[in-house]
């Protein structure tokens, strides 16, 4: 069954026609209806706007007039209870207000029942958490415009009223932008367009803001936390509003003016911290901190993070709570306090603390730091003793701020009691946080630059990066509360999925559209470690977000991480064969060669193996195939090694050695459960990461010739990042000589390549900075063109006298411009999988910061760190110099 919305308006019709879709008269205000009441008077207002194309000013049932927000409102709990088989009656909302500035597009297309009942959901959620109705919905078929949204409602409910309660399967909608039920507002007293979403009341009076602090004051002494709004007069007031107006009545009341106070819209704060003692604040001092809030707001339309006091920084929530007693106790005794006493510091849980003991000290380790903002590491939390280390992220949209701060005070309040032993790594973006699209961007390089590489060299269980979004009300999400892994990575997405069963109101969902994921989660993944994204609604109260940032926190904290997570404990017993081995031993190889260590995991048919599993796998295969047998291998639980050790080598290894060395580890590991921490051969002990690494070397020929080879070639630093794991040291610096030297296809000290360079990175400090500015010249400036090897031998110098290159060439550039401005590159070559097929390719790796940064200018999504066009890497080597 499908409803059809046509809107065929012809020019010249009248709209001018006023009337309500009924008359009223005065009764009681009911505080619920039922369903059928609301079908009906969804008929009713689809019969208004076909006969008048507009909608009615309000909507009256059982006598009582209804405007059209607050038909919004109940419309929209409705067709969510008919989804979910919900017969009970819908509370009503009064005194919603209106949208602040209404827009949208064409709307063309259908919509199937799931969406629209989505749509509506977020709808109505929207509404209950800003007691105001959106400008707008998102939906796959364009942004509908308010009154768009309360037809399409209307024009849904009356067809259920005529099929006995049942929703339709489908809507199809052709509405244009320009319709006239979208020019048309309706006016119902009391809801007006404002231009902010400031409460629509301009002023109080100083005693109604003295009674709500009290009531503030209240609620925050009895929940520990603020809430998250204060009614005055019907309508809310966030905190980050009330605040001004608290800081006004405090310096009303101290000049004994008794005029109204003016209300401001007031963003939220930034990033609230703060570093005070307990002490008393004097009452002279307490009137010019109210003045200067009062000032920070007038200028910046947002609360502070934090005010300087005498007893230090004290962080936004604690001026919120130490400002609400001072007006309590103004409006209590009709006098100013001589003084306040401050009984919260920054670990207080109205600010998300509690006590720790001493021997659980978190601190805070600054990861990085520059014009785009800072990234710290904060912890350890809970547990310190606990082998399983787990790591939130917040901070990396800055806009998103109150679900990060839910998660950094909840998890400090919990810490004394959690099992696990956790670190948060803390976002703090400087540069244009408050603009949309920039703050994010900073956001996410700082995190790509600073966290990232962190992440890699230490070892936890899991990550979980924490965010907001906006739904369809300004977003581009059909969910609002839900957990995803990046990339649906087979391990990660098993353990979102066992932690959503656990938490009410949360489901898997994979958006279509992502944009951290690229810089930070994804390549954490990539490198074996289980991360998984968890989003809460942006609109929703902030009594829900941190309800359900608690569970979230609890769920992980009694988490079963070797059951079902990409341990070992859901693959023992698992029958993998000889193919599927040699196969996962190349892309091992292949990972250790691309990043210097070993992953975390190796995924073999859904199933994920660690590399003390893996160990197992690999040397029981090279054995089998030694006595002639290919038959498949059943697989065994494996502890890791208790210490790895080895020593430097270089030599080959013949046939009869390296199958002595994987009968031996093979024998190891049946017997005793666990990987060894070396093997001794005679060109002495293979360390624990190596026997993994040459092992994969073997396997991965058998998978090309059908057979073992005659030697495997060690070439062993014990200094080696492999050598440490997933915990590496960084090139020594003698080594970086040969990458800043000019060569015939590099010409570092050619004018034109130094002029350049030096325009490119004019202004700029930091490496990072000026390694993207260059990288983003070539990838922009230099068209790619396909031939293979050089064009003309002419290399860097060239390639700007032509204006084009192939990969060859453009990295050729790109070397030359990086050495000339002193920083290290060099050329990796191999072969590489594209959308045309497998084939030979060169690309730049960058040192910046003490790592390597993959850096490939060929394609235009390609971005310093990330590639997009080619997998499946395999690499023939890495130099300071190449000559084709």
């Amino acid at each position: 069954m499908v409803l059809v919305l046509l809107f065929v308006f012809f020019i010249g019709v009248s709209t001018s026609c006023a009337a309500d879709a009924n008359t009223s008269k005065s009764v009681e205000k009911p505080s619920k209806l039922t369903q059928s009441q609301i079908l009906g008077a969804s008929k009713t207002i689809k019969s208004h706007v076909i006969k008048n194309k507009k909608l009615p000013n309000s909507v009256t049932i059982g006598g009582y007039k209804y405007s059209m927000e607050e038909y919004m409102y109940f419309s929209s709990v409705t067709i969510n209870y008919k989804y979910n088989n919900k017969k009970s009656d819908v509370t009503v909302k009064y005194a919603v207000k209106s949208p602040t500035t209404p827009t949208g597009t064409k709307i063309s297309g259908k919509l199937t029942k799931k969406q629209y009942t989505t749509y509506a959901t977020n709808a109505y959620k929207y509404i209950k958490n800003n007691n105001r109705v959106p400008n707008f919905v998102n939906t796959k078929i364009g942004k509908m415009q308010f009154q768009t949204f309360i037809y399409s409602n209307s024009k849904i409910l009356a067809w259920s009223q005529n099929n006995k309660g049942k929703l339709p399967s489908s809507l199809a909608m052709n509405i244009a932008k320009t319709n006239s039920i979208n020019k048309n507002i309706p006016n119902f007293p009391g809801n007006t367009i404002s231009s902010n979403t400031t409460p629509s009341q301009k002023t109080l009076t100083l005693n109604q803001v003295l009674d709500a602090s009290k009531r503030v004051k209240d609620y925050s002494e009895k929940n520990s936390v603020l809430p998250s709004s204060v009614t005055i007069s019907g309508n809310n007031y966030k905190m980050n509003d009330f605040l001004y107006l608290m800081s006004k009545a405090i310096i009303y009341k101290n000049s004994g003016k008794t005029s109204s106070i003016p209300v401001l819209s007031v963003k939220e704060p930034v990033s609230p911290s703060g570093n005070n003692k307990l002490g008393k604040i004097q009452k002279a001092e307490y009137v010019s901190l109210a003045n200067s809030v009062i000032s920070s707001i007038d200028s910046n339309k947002q609360a502070p993070n934090y005010i300087k006091t005498n007893l230090g920084n004290l962080q936004y929530q604690s001026t919120v709570y130490v400002f609400s007693r001072i007006a309590s106790y103004i409006y209590t005794n009709k006098a100013m306090p001589s003084y306040v006493e401050v009984n919260v510091t920054s670990s207080s849980k109205i600010n998300g603390g509690g006590s720790t003991d001493s021997t659980n000290t978190p601190t805070s380790t600054l990861l990085g730091s520059d014009s785009r903002g800072t990234v710290e590491l904060l912890g350890a939390y809970g547990n310190t003793k606990s082998s399983k280390k787990i790591a939130y992220i917040i901070g990396i949209h800055p806009l998103e701020n109150a679900v990060h701060t839910a998660l950094f005070n909840s998890l400090v309040s919990k810490s004394s009691s959690l099992n696990y032993c956790y670190y948060v790594y803390r976002i703090t973006v400087k540069q244009d946080a408050n603009d949309y699209s920039k703050g994010r961007m900073n956001g996410q390089t700082l995190a790509r630059d600073f966290i990232l590489p962190h992440i890699k060299k230490n070892s936890y269980g899991l990550v979980v990066d924490i965010h907001a979004n906006q739904g369809t009300v300004g977003g581009n999400y059909e969910k609002t509360n839900f957990i995803f892994a990046p990339k649906n990575n087979g391990a990660s997405k098993t353990i979102a999925e066992n932690i959503i069963n656990k938490i009410g109101g949360l489901c898997y969902y994979y958006p279509a559209s992502q944009t951290s994921p690229p810089y930070l989660t994804g390549p954490l993944v990539d490198a074996g470690i289980n991360t998984i994204i968890y989003e809460t609604y942006m609109y929703e109260s902030n009594e829900t977000t941190y309800n359900l940032i608690k569970q979230l926190i609890d769920v992980v904290d009694n988490y079963n991480f070797s059951s079902g997570s990409g341990g070992s404990g859901n693959t023992s017993g698992a029958t993998v064969s000889l193919a599927q081995i040699t196969d996962a031993a190349k892309r091992v190889e292949n990972y250790v060669l691309a990043n210097g260590v070993l992953p975390n995991y190796v995924e073999i048919e859904g199933k994920t193996y660690n590399m003390p599993d893996f160990l197992y796998l690999l040397s029981a295969a090279i054995v089998n195939i030694n006595k002639g047998s290919t038959g498949s291998i059943k697989s065994i639980s494996v502890k890791a090694a208790s210490s790895p050790v080895g020593d430097s080598m270089a030599g080959n290894l013949n046939k009869a050695d390296f199958v002595d060395v994987a009968t031996r580890v093979y024998n190891y590991v049946l017997n005793n459960g666990q990987a060894p921490n070396y093997a001794t051969s005679p060109l002495g002990r293979i360390q624990f990461q190596y026997l993994v690494y040459e092992f994969s070397k073997i396997l991965e020929f058998v998978n090309s010739n059908n057979r073992l080879p005659n030697y495997v070639t060690l070439n062993i630093k014990t200094s080696n990042e492999l050598s440490g794991g997933n915990s590496g040291s960084s090139t020594p610096t003698g080594e970086l000589t040969q990458y800043l030297k000019g060569t015939k296809n590099c010409q570092v000290n050619d004018v034109s390549i130094q002029a350049l360079a030096k325009k490119l990175t004019q202004g700029l400090s930091s490496d990072l900075d000026k390694a993207t500015a260059i990288f983003d010249y070539v990838r922009d400036k230099i068209t790619y063109k396909y031939y293979t090897n050089s064009w003309d031998n002419t290399g860097a110098k060239g390639v700007i006298a032509k204006g084009w290159g192939n990969c060859v060439d453009q990295t050729h550039l790109l070397i030359a411009l990086l050495r000339a401005t002193g920083i290290p590159a060099r050329y990796v070559n191999g072969k590489a999988t594209f959308n045309s097929g497998t084939i030979g390719h060169t690309w730049a790796e960058v040192y910046i910061a003490g790592k390597w940064i993959t850096a490939d200018t060929t394609h235009s999504n390609n971005k310093l760190g990330i590639v997009t066009n080619w997998k499946n890497p395999t690499i023939y080597g890495k130099y300071a110099e190449i000559t084709f």
